[in-house]
């Protein structure tokens, strides 16, 4: 009787061994990921109450027998008239003890192995986005809290961007409002996102070299000299420039230039229809020059090339073959629609994005400065970005 208590007693440890096991686990899934370890947590716990309560309505009343024990506890020296009764008492609690203990050991082990597998599994989606420098932005939790500075902080856009940054779990490292000397953001940064004016690009993208921090810039109207500035930084410093950072977007484009490689110019006219709210200041937009661009690079020339056309008013002549066309419309407080037309003699083919929230350019740019932390010097786009190149 002796041997069977403590064989109960040592499964009863190794049970509560089996389970402290468990909590270790999760601490140290905190340290890797918090979400993870609320789950495996969870996960554990709800398996652990699943197979107790499973082993205690299995758990038999006899599996020693009766005659066995009977005889042991007479030779312990139990009085004959308390055999029966204590028979009974003592083998259903070694049977519970025992059992209950056995089952409990064996459900922890197998939640142990669960979570062991869960974790493997993490890492190893961990290691696979490591290596695939164009798939999706890590989140801050796994790009170590990317510290993200933001410019004209105090704007529309730039209070979206502080809410974005927030929301993906990055640190804001700071901003600046008008008139503020931008150098200690960029100094106290490790990317910092512009989407101030155009005239400040040259001097933010300057910085960015200078410190060797990455910068998101989606400032449009940029002019040549601007861009040839941002092109000349991205020589030191890592910066993503994009005219439109929403996914949508840089999908159509992607599309605009594969559609334009299949309909030749001389036979399918391109034209570009953005509208935008009426406090905008430059026109064409520089989403509706991106897909221009797109156009043009899909017909194996550039958009100067090709020549634009815009602003028709009187009597404009015909329309010139293989040109890309632009009309700018303004009013209200739309953020922004682009719709881009093939149009020939016997069919049309039209592709629309619309924007309906500023979020969509705010995220977009949150998950490029994520992608952006540790990148070598270069000039990238939302292509990159989104796996796209």
């Amino acid at each position: 009787m002796d041997r069977l208590e403590a064989f109960a007693d040592i499964s009863i440890r190794r049970a509560c061994a089996f389970v402290g096991l468990g909590a270790v686990a999760v601490m140290i899934a905190l340290s890797f990921d918090p979400i993870l370890a609320f789950r495996t947590g969870a996960d554990i716990a709800a398996v652990l109450a699943a197979g107790l309560a499973f082993s205690a309505w299995r758990t038999p009343r006899r599996n020693i027998r009766h005659t066995e024990l009977h005889a042991m506890l007479r030779g312990a020296g139990v009085p004959p008239n308390w055999l029966s009764a204590e028979v009974k008492r003592r083998q259903i609690a070694l049977v519970l003890r025992s059992r209950l203990a056995w089952h409990a050991q064996r459900v922890a082990l197998a939640a142990i192995l669960l979570w062991a597998a869960a974790l493997f599994s993490w890492m190893v989606q961990g290691w696979s986005r490591a290596v695939d420098l164009a798939g999706p932005a890590p989140s801050c939790h796994e790009a170590r809290m990317t510290q993200i500075g933001i410019t004209g902080i105090a704007g529309r856009m730039g209070k979206l961007l502080a809410e974005e940054v927030a929301a993906a779990g990055c640190i804001l490292a700071g901003g600046t409002g008008r008139g503020d000397d931008p150098r200690a953001l960029f100094q106290a940064s490790e990317v910092v996102i512009d989407f101030t004016h155009a005239h400040a690009a040259s001097l933010h993208a300057a910085l960015a070299a200078e410190f060797g921090r990455g910068l998101v810039l989606g400032s449009s109207g940029l002019s040549a000299g601007d861009e040839a500035a941002v092109a000349e930084a991205a020589r030191r410093a890592p910066i993503v420039y994009a005219a439109n950072f929403a996914a949508g977007v840089n999908l159509v484009i992607a599309m605009a230039e594969k559609l334009a490689a299949a309909l030749p110019g001389a036979q399918y006219d391109a034209e570009i229809v953005e509208m935008h709210h009426r406090q905008k200041v430059d026109a064409p937009s520089g989403t509706a020059i991106a897909m221009g661009r797109a156009v043009a690079r899909g017909r194996g020339t550039t958009l100067e090339e090709a020549g634009r056309e815009s602003g028709r008013d009187g009597h404009t002549g015909a329309r010139g073959t293989g040109t890309i066309g632009f009309a700018a419309l303004r009013g209200g407080q739309v953020v922004g629609e682009h719709t881009l037309i093939f149009a020939a003699g016997s069919e049309h083919i039209a592709i629309t994005h619309r924007s309906f929230d500023r979020r969509a350019y705010a995220t977009g740019a949150v998950r490029a400065a994520q992608w952006l932390k540790g990148r070598a010097p270069g000039l990238y786009s939302m292509n990159d970005v989104l796996g796209l190149a």
